[in-house]
């Protein structure tokens, strides 16, 4: 397997620069839990290619990294990434970040391995079949809670037969974030 660490923490930032508009390089780091060299390093190769624009306020994407964000995505076939409360499920404390694409290659522990190989304490990996999210390691345990997550996953994503859901969690939403993306990168079918 090919290491995706470059490619997941690009398209963190990318992800994260999309949802919150403006950011300053210590933000992002302290949300990713990168190194402030890492992440100044990336935000100029995304500069010197025009993806993001920076100023004193901050870093934000410009027209071109909004269209890079949409072609990755869309390589990846991943639909939708979006914060998911897990609290009710995981605990105080945690942050849960989604990522919604069509099947993947992999069975859902070794996709929840590459989730917490990329930074996440855990993760939940839900698959939508005939009209229903399912939890496919979970389905015959009662956790209290887990219909109303289910229910507020089903609203989020647009979900079609076959999509899969994987939510890395974490104390720290930015290792939720990448560990998700990179098992969608892992294994998604090349």
């Amino acid at each position: 397997m090919r290491d995706y660490n470059e490619l997941v923490q690009v398209l963190a930032v990318l992800y994260l620069l999309s949802e919150y508009k403006r950011l300053g390089r210590y933000q992002i780091s302290e949300i990713l839990s990168l190194g402030e060299g890492v992440v100044r390093r990336i935000l100029k190769r995304l500069r010197d290619k025009g993806f993001v624009t920076t100023s004193r306020g901050g870093t934000s994407l410009t027209v071109r990294g909004k269209e890079l964000l949409k072609a990755i995505f869309r390589k990846y076939d991943i639909k939708k990434v979006a914060e998911v409360n897990v609290t009710k499920i995981i605990g105080s404390g945690y942050s849960g970040i989604g990522v919604c694409c069509s099947t993947l290659s992999q069975n859902v522990l070794k996709i929840r391995d590459e989730v917490v190989r990329g930074g996440a304490e855990g993760a939940l990996i839900l698959k939508f079949e005939r009209g229903k999210l399912t939890i496919p390691y979970l389905d015959k345990e009662e956790i209290p809670g887990m219909h109303e997550f289910v229910e507020s996953v089903t609203k989020t994503f647009e979900l079609s037969d076959g999509d899969v859901v994987i939510v890395g969690f974490n104390k720290k939403l930015g290792r939720a974030l990448m560990g998700a993306i990179r098992a969608t990168l892992a294994f998604h079918k090349e």
